[in-house]
């Protein structure tokens, strides 16, 4: 039996791999899917196909095999026979990522190539509005009154009944020149804004009094994540950050409440990205980009080469429970949980469900390249950012879970 399940494990990650690698390359109006490792070779310094073999029409085809046998091989609990079925789809142009308003009722998208937000309908995903805010908005979060907008400007803000009236927080000592802002932080209480303002360091804005501080200078904090209980905020760094090294950069655990450091967690492989606590407070995930795919790295702690890399922490002690690997060119991308905590959501070229407790993957869905995902409050309903140009609307059907 030992053997089996060996062999049936190894085999999942195998066609897991080759399902991501086919996925990858979705396809689009001006692109139909095909099998690059047979079709073609692509010269990266010459910047041209060095062979060219006609595509193969059946690649579709093939990414379905795989992934129906890699399914095959999972067991069948409660919360592995979860169904995620788009039911709405909508083009905007590119798009990034959501926020959802507390009666959820509307949708705010951020445009980058529009630099503005789309307002949409929760219920249809009609059109309500577009808000113009600075160049490239990325990240949003939303408050019971506003929306707040990371942009390469720095943060925008808008009322959601009065979204005319925009404003930008500009820091009292501005962030330097070529400093990226990709999302911000509302605190639980909704008094005050954490914004990863990369070389920048990170800022606190108080909401109330609308002063921004630098509380702390250490820079390239890039990304950044509340605790289950809100107490406590993590940081991804790059490029090192307090205590890390490049392809093992630092995490910071900041308390919520004083903005003070309270200890750094290093040694992963890890690249600076989405970082987000299980709502049950038991772990941290952390995306850890390209570290274990770019040859600027050094690789140690990857679970393979070249691949994609989530780590889970325990969320008490801040160690390492798994590192989560993606084979071949699949990066993962945003990190979501459903409310009561039993599912992971992970965005990129496919959209791949975990058991958040158990760290195993339920299901895969080559055809979806996400880069963000919500759920409604009662998990019920998800809406997804779909690469490359649009928003898609989920049916979640996890049965008696």
């Amino acid at each position: 039996m030992t053997i089996i399940n060996v062999f049936a494990g190894s085999c999942r990650g195998f066609l897991l791999g080759w399902s991501l690698r086919l996925s990858s390359h979705s396809p689009s109006k001006r692109h139909q899917r095909s099998c690059p490792w047979v079709s073609r070779v692509f010269d990266r310094t010459a910047g041209r196909f060095l062979t060219h073999r006609s595509d193969l029409p059946s690649c579709d085809l093939l990414v379905a095999a795989a992934t129906a046998l890699m399914l095959a091989g999972l067991s069948t609990s409660p919360a592995e026979a979860c169904q995620f079925t788009m039911v709405q789809f909508v083009r905007l142009g590119r798009t990034i990522k959501l926020g959802i308003s507390h009666d959820e009722s509307r949708l705010y998208v951020t445009l980058p190539d529009d630099n503005a937000v789309a307002v949409l309908r929760a219920a249809d995903l009609g059109p309500v509005r577009r808000v113009i805010v600075g160049r490239a908005p990325v990240g949003i979060v939303v408050s019971r009154t506003a929306a707040f907008v990371a942009t390469a400007d720095g943060v925008y803000s808008f009322g959601l009944r009065d979204a005319a009236s925009v404003r930008m927080f500009e820091p009292r000592v501005k962030p330097p020149v070529g400093s990226s802002i990709y999302e911000v932080v509302l605190t639980r209480d909704e008094k005050a804004l954490y914004i990863p303002a990369t070389s920048g360091g990170l800022y606190k804005l108080d909401l109330k009094s609308s002063l921004v501080t630098q509380i702390h200078r250490t820079p390239l904090a890039a990304y950044a994540g509340l605790a289950a209980d809100g107490r406590l905020l993590y940081v991804a760094y790059r490029g090192g950050g307090p205590g890390g090294s490049r392809g093992h950069d630092a995490i910071g655990v900041f308390d919520v409440g004083t903005g003070n450091l309270l200890r750094t967690i290093t040694g992963l492989a890890t690249v600076g990205s989405y970082i987000r606590a299980s709502p049950d407070g038991q772990t941290i995930w952390a995306n850890g980009l390209d570290a274990c795919s770019s040859a600027a790295y050094d690789h140690i702690g990857c679970p393979a080469v070249p691949a994609g890399i989530i780590n889970v922490l325990d969320a008490a002690t801040y160690r390492p429970i798994r590192s989560i690997s993606f084979p071949g060119p699949f990066h993962p991308d945003g990190l979501a949980f459903s409310p009561e905590g039993s599912l992971a959501v992970v965005s990129g070229d496919a959209l791949m469900i975990f058991n958040a407790a158990t760290t195993e993957m339920l299901r895969v869905y080559p055809r979806f390249r996400t880069r963000d995902f919500i759920f409604s409050e009662d998990g019920t309903t998800g809406y997804a950012t779909i690469a490359p140009e649009g928003v898609a609307k989920f049916r979640v059907d996890c049965g008696s879970r």
